[in-house]
């Protein structure tokens, strides 16, 4: 019975291996001939109205030569034998922090960077609570309308107690110590994927870490993003701990973390619900039953009770009335429609339909229900143009390699230590380098695919499910790209021990012709350059293949630069909730 337990277990390893590995090649070839950018486009419309859409889409032709420029770079670099021992890794890991650091406090310190959007919401409605007005949760207003918000604008209530309230470069700083938790946290993780070769495998992934200045530059971004990744990443450290140790400790610890995370964002019960697939994976395979079945039963529980206390809290705070808010189903059927920034994008659609049936949940229940069949039956009546539609939206999110990271340090006051990036010839380097690295991430991420197929555990399974899980709803969801950017994430460490593999390989490999004095097949060296050669030839030039990877030319409208980015849009932080106040 265990060795029949033990196979379906491994069938569905294979499953989920062949699957990520269908979604990283779609991506790694996307991302090879096309990319995206979010930026702002100034139109007229039909009304003759003047506007910018500062998160519009651009779908960019892309110059496939760089990327394998690159490929073949830094294949010969890890091919280069060390002449000296490379000294402690645990040392360069640190001066890699080190140098984190800095960054991160020169960016939060030498710059005023004011939030918008949703985060300046519950930055202010913070602001409101600790002077005891609760106008957010009144009918009509914006936890009234998401009350799935009210994890993130609590946070921020208990920083505004500590620190005081509207103090943005305080909150910021917070986030510089949730960075640096979630560099040691993938640091961590990427040593546990590969026992054998862990310490240069850390090393690699807290360089990639460093480089991956999308995510260094979400310090200023205060929403749910920063913390709940830190958290949601120590809730994977826990687990496989666990897994080793199977202590309670790790299961209190893990339990809590994760049901945090999802009370700040609720996008990250996708980490609870792969957590939870591969404890049943370990409960199947009878290793360490009881204490698997009680880790599953800790992380339902801890989100039930984390849920249940923020919608009494709710509930308190709004004079006794339990609030539903916008149906979740309207974000998926948002997620179905044109968006203003790109295919399933932000369209208004969730608050509209909620206004406009007066608030009455299960009347836009009905209404979401009825919009929805209609719009499947649109999709499935036009599946070519269903397909252009998906294409692009999962283009918009997994092939935007800033994750629109400019686009959330926009919001500024006056001249900052950024501004050679937002405003200048800088902005196109920033763009050039990311776009190289989303890249070799791929690449990296194929090959371990490729090398550890046959003997994948359960470690790198967690990151690879996590992934997937974040791929798929996704697809169905509001689109954004930086809603993918805690998913896109755990693919550094699952890359660099890729690309690990790839250097033992390359290693291996020369030293069977220089040992065995093989010589080269220059036939087959030649039939594969000559393959790759018809393949990059057939996506570049075939009409089918632009469709299928969205690869529009879109360079004569891409021109972020021609107005001063977000001028109309600077404000001084708390201006609202003092107009506010003001009125009452």
């Amino acid at each position: 019975m265990k060795n029949r337990c033990a196979e379906i277990t491994e069938w569905l390893r294979k499953a989920v291996w062949i699957l990520f590995a269908v979604i990283i090649g779609y991506l790694l070839i996307s991302s090879i001939f096309s990319t995206c950018y979010t930026g702002a486009l100034e139109y007229i419309t039909n009304s003759g109205k003047y506007e910018i859409n500062t998160e519009h889409t651009f779908y960019l032709r892309d110059n496939w030569w760089v990327h394998v420029i690159a490929f073949i770079s830094i294949s010969t670099v890890l091919c280069i034998k060390q002449k000296k021992k490379m000294q402690s890794a645990k040392r360069n890991i640190f001066l890699v922090a080190v140098g984190l650091l800095i960054i991160l406090v020169y960016i939060v310190y030498g710059g005023q960077y004011y939030p918008k959007a949703d985060q300046r919401k519950v930055v202010e409605i913070a602001a409101a609570f600790c002077n005891q007005d609760y106008s957010a949760v009144e009918r009509g207003g914006y936890l009234y309308l998401n009350p799935h918000q009210i994890g993130i604008a609590l946070y921020f209530v208990i920083l505004s107690k500590l620190f005081g309230e509207l103090n943005i470069v305080a909150f910021q700083a917070m986030n510089i110590v949730w960075i640096i938790v979630s560099f040691a946290e993938l640091v961590w993780i990427s040593g546990n994927l590969d026992y054998k070769n862990g310490e240069k495998q850390r090393l690699m992934t807290s360089i990639c870490v460093l480089l991956f200045f999308p995510w260094t530059f979400y310090v200023t971004y205060l929403y749910g993003t920063v913390i709940g990744e830190a958290l949601s990443l120590g809730a994977i450290c826990c687990l496989m701990l666990f897994k080793r140790k199977k202590s309670i400790v790790y299961i209190i610890l893990g339990s809590i973390s994760i049901a945090v995370a999802v009370l700040l964002k609720s996008n990250f019960m996708i980490f609870a619900i792969a957590m939870i697939l591969c404890l049943i994976s370990e409960t199947i395979s009878d290793n360490g039953k009881i204490k698997s079945i009680l880790f599953i039963c800790f992380i339902l529980i801890a989100v039930m009770v984390g849920k249940i206390g923020v919608d009494n809290y709710l509930e308190k705070v709004s004079g006794g009335e339990r609030i539903k808010g916008v149906p979740m189903l309207a974000y998926v059927e948002m997620g179905l429609q044109d968006g203003k920034t790109a295919p399933g994008g932000y369209n208004g659609y969730n608050h509209n339909i909620y206004i406009e049936n007066n608030y009455d949940y299960e009347k836009t229940m009905k209404a979401i229900k009825n919009d929805m069949m209609e719009t499947i039956s649109l999709h499935c009546k036009n599946p070519m143009a269903s397909i252009s539609f998906f294409v692009k939206k999962v283009t918009a999110q997994w092939n935007n390699p800033t994750f629109q990271s400019l686009w959330s340090i926009e919001g500024r006051k006056g001249k900052n230590n950024l501004q050679w990036i937002l405003d200048g010839n800088g902005r196109w380097l920033y763009i050039f380098f990311v776009n190289i690295f989303q890249t070799v991430i791929y690449i990296g991420a194929l090959f371990l695919i490729v090398f550890r197929f046959k003997k994948g555990k359960i470690n790198e399974t967690l990151l690879i499910l996590t992934f997937i899980g974040g791929f798929i709803f996704h697809i169905i969801w509001e689109a954004k790209s930086m809603y993918a950017m805690p998913f896109f994430l755990l693919l550094l460490p699952i890359s660099c021990n890729g690309w690990g593999e790839w250097r033992s390989f390359l290693r291996n490999k020369s030293n069977e012709i220089r040992e065995n004095g093989r010589s080269i097949n220059h036939l087959k060296v030649l039939g594969v350059i000559l393959a790759c050669t018809t393949m990059i030839c057939i996506i570049s030039y075939t009409n089918i293949f632009s469709k299928i990877f969205a690869r529009n030319d879109d360079t004569g409208i891409f021109n972020p630069y021609t107005q001063d980015l977000v001028n109309y849009e600077k404000f001084e932080i708390g201006e609202s909730q003092n107009e506010s106040k003001n009125k009452r």
